[in-house]
């Protein structure tokens, strides 16, 4: 059935942020606003990057390590 959840029988909802309209919008402002900083502080080493698909108490970890060598 279309409208149901295969997992829990629920009726789905489709929210505005699902739409391919909303993400590619998403996207557009991603490259335009986002992408540029992301860029400006990887060339001035200071954007760390940390892989938030690990467990959160590993997640919470690096970033603490990444804040406490910032501040010496």
């Amino acid at each position: 059935i279309p409208e149901i959840c295969d997992k829990d029988g629920q009726k789905l909802i489709q929210r505005q942020d699902d739409k391919p309209d909303t993400f590619l919008k998403r996207l557009k402002v991603f490259k335009e606003e986002t992408l540029p900083l992301v860029q400006y502080y990887r060339q001035k080493n200071k954007l760390f990057e940390v892989d938030g698909m690990q467990n959160i108490s590993q997640v919470t970890n690096l970033i603490l390590k990444v804040l406490e060598t910032e501040q010496k």
